[in-house]
């Protein structure tokens, strides 16, 4: 798992040596500018790639860590998000079929699973073996996770950008530490747009399109995938209320946030809610 971190820190560390030994001979003598100027290069080669596999993705977690922990807790389940399931679609079976509890998917996942023929084929293998319910989340709960979801830093970076890029009079009005925030952003899709103005003028598409576009594109926050996001806080919101240990399988950092936000608020139904982590934390 850790494989490539430790294989960028060994580079890194060549890098430097590599570096530092191209301004002068092993004898402290100073080499000719020709070799000095490719030990220079070969050694910063090394630390951008070392640095590169430090700063990569992080490897993806075996599904049977996540399943091992959730069957030490009491009362266990899983709920199961849209991410979680298409991540992990070629071990479901495999790992899932270990887990001591049952298995819920809300409906409105279903319906982004049903997308997958793959997925489904592995649910349907996985309903042979386990207790899976195919679950609404109740009206009550789904009022409370809607809340909850538009208290998340990502849900208020969203509204925050989009009324400053639509209004830019009122990114002038923020001072420079309220701004700081939103700046590198704000930039960049501003920048996108002018970049491309007059293909969007061509192609009839106005600024205000363009710009919640691109904020749906990087913040992933249409109203689908919302309401998927709302309905599987509910379900495990309903579960943890129960004080049934409810895991939810979903890499998704809106429903982490969220997770954490009730975890700080409500600390009796917080220690009932959980979202594993996906990916090896360095």
């Amino acid at each position: 798992m850790k494989f490539k971190r430790g294989l960028g820190i060994f580079l890194f560390l060549i890098g430097i040596f590599i570096l530092i030994s191209s301004q002068s001979g092993m004898t402290g003598n100073v080499v000719s500018d020709r070799v000095s100027a490719v030990s220079s290069i070969l050694g910063l080669v090394f630390i951008i790639g070392g640095i590169g596999l430090m700063m990569g993705q992080r490897d993806l977690i075996d599904l049977e860590y996540i399943v091992n922990g959730a069957n030490k807790q009491k009362d266990s389940i899983f709920v199961v998000d849209a991410d979680g399931a298409i991540k992990y679609k070629s071990k479901l079976v495999k790992k899932m079929r270990d887990f001591k509890g049952e298995i819920r998917i809300p409906s409105m996942v279903l319906e982004e699973l049903k997308e997958d023929s793959g997925v489904m084929k592995q649910l349907k293998e996985l309903e042979k073996k386990k207790v899976i319910r195919y679950v609404n989340g109740t009206p009550r709960y789904k009022e409370i996770s809607e809340n909850v979801l538009k208290e998340t830093p990502k849900y208020k970076s969203y509204f925050v950008l989009k009324e400053l890029l639509l209004d830019p009079k009122k990114a002038k009005k923020m001072s420079r530490i309220e701004f700081k925030p939103y700046r590198k952003e704000y930039l960049k899709i501003l920048g996108k747009y002018l970049r491309k103005e007059r293909d969007c003028i061509k192609k009839n598409i106005s600024k205000e399109q363009f710009i919640l576009r691109e904020l749906d594109q990087h913040y992933d926050l249409k109203d689908k995938e919302v309401e998927a996001d709302t309905e599987v806080l509910a379900v495990a919101l309903s579960e943890a209320r129960k004080r049934h240990n409810a895991n939810i399988l979903s890499e998704d950092r809106h429903l982490k946030q969220a997770v954490n936000l009730i975890k700080s608020k409500y600390k009796l139904i917080g220690s009932f809610l959980h979202c594993p982590e996906f990916r090896e934390v360095y």
